[in-house]
């Protein structure tokens, strides 16, 4: 059974700014996406890397395939429509929502919302 729970990495290569900022090299080793793919990782959660149909980001197909991950491919411009096609097309309830540029997220925040869950409820 598929886990209805993920981390999705919001993330495309169209950047004003610093466009290719995910794939740019930040070690020898590592590009940007690898370390918050492997970052992610120690959640235990599904990953998705929802990105854009825009050709500048057909490399994250070949992203996903080395770590494993799966992909969402969607709007270029709208994130939000982006999410919420991802949630629909993988059957999402809950997502750890992570931008691909954030290096400094701080994943806990995904164990304590799972840690939560499985608190008693104190409504009546």
């Amino acid at each position: 059974m598929v886990s209805t729970d993920a981390a999705i990495i919001t993330i495309r290569n169209s950047s004003k700014r610093l466009p290719n900022k995910a794939i740019k090299n930040i070690t020898d080793k590592f590009r940007s996406i690898d370390i918050l793919i492997n970052r992610i990782k120690q959640t235990n959660l599904r990953i998705i890397l929802a990105t854009s149909i825009d050709p500048a980001d057909d490399i994250f197909e070949q992203i996903v395939h080395e770590h494993n991950i799966e992909i969402f491919r969607g709007s270029l411009l709208n994130k939000i429509k982006r999410w919420h096609d991802c949630f629909q097309d993988k059957k999402l309830e809950n997502a750890l929502l992570v931008d691909g540029d954030d290096l400094a997220y701080d994943y806990d925040i995904g164990i304590r919302a799972k840690l939560l869950e499985k608190l008693p409820s104190t409504s009546n």
